[in-house]
């Protein structure tokens, strides 16, 4: 598993801010255009970091139509939420 995390990360560390930017608004319209998405409340996302796909747009956007967003957290090398 952590070979497999080391190479998506390597991977990641060549996509542009650009490509990384791009990536995020592709999400946020297919969250967008997804009736399933429309009754739902509660919504898993994170906070983007270290060349990660650029959620910034997609969070602004589910917080402004009063979805309640639940963010990860590492604690104790344990993730939460």
């Amino acid at each position: 598993m952590n070979n497999l995390r080391a190479r998506i990360k390597e991977k990641r560390k060549q996509l542009s801010d650009e490509s990384l930017n791009l990536l995020g608004n592709d999400i946020l319209k297919n969250v967008q255009a997804s009736i399933s998405f429309e009754d739902r409340e509660r919504i898993s996302t994170y906070f983007s970091m270290n060349n990660e796909v650029d959620t910034s747009e997609l969070n602004n956007y589910l917080w402004g139509i009063n979805k309640h967003l639940f963010l990860p957290k590492i604690k104790q090398d344990k993730l939460l939420f």
